[in-house]
Parts: C-alpha cells; structure tokens; sequence
C-alpha cells in the first residue's frame, strides 16, 4: 500500500487519523493549531484512481466549521505522489491565506 506524502512543514500539521491496512480507501487526516485557538482540519482521501484533498477551519469562538479549500481530480498512472503533493500544496496555499485574512486587524 503507497503512503502519502508528508505535509507541509510551513504549517504544523499533525496526524490525528489515517485509514488502516485494511481499508478499501487510503486517508489521513491532520490538524494544524491556530494562535487564536480555533484550528484547521486537513483531510487526504485517495480511493479508485482518484484523489480529493479538503481544508476546513473550527474557528474559537464563531461557529460553525467551514470548508475553505476542496480540490480533487483523477491521478495519473505512476508517480502519484506530485499529485498529491500539489493537492496538498494549493491546500496549504489556501490555509495561509485564511488565516493571513482572518488575522489582519481592521
């Protein structure tokens, strides 16, 4: 079975749940603390030659949960992992992003 990249340093993603040997579906999941103590939640599923990568931030104090990034396509035959890795990338891109815009005062 073909492990998933690892994430980006840039944010301090930690893996918190990943599929088992056994699964029909590879996933895994990370979250990544905010200094305002909400958190953002990054999920890998790869299933059936196709992959989907979603970022979701649980801010502190404002509810509910929201999706700020999906992105999903149909792998290539071999080497999987570039894929994934910009999957993961233009997550991350959009994790910076939001929380550049959620953080800015004013």
């Amino acid at each position: 079975m073909a492990s998933f990249p690892p994430p980006s340093p840039a944010l301090l993603w930690v893996e918190i749940g990943r599929a088992s040997p056994d699964d029909a579906s590879l996933w895994t999941m990370w979250t990544a603390p905010l200094a305002d103590g909400g958190a953002l939640y990054r999920t890998l599923i790869v299933s059936d030659g196709f992959a989907s990568v979603a970022v979701e931030l649980q801010p502190q104090r404002r509810p509910p949960m929201r999706t700020i990034h999906k992105r999903g396509g149909r792998l290539p035959e071999a080497p999987v992992e570039e894929t994934l890795r910009a999957f993961l990338g233009a997550a991350d891109t959009a994790a910076f992003t939001t929380i550049a815009r959620t953080s800015t005062p004013g």
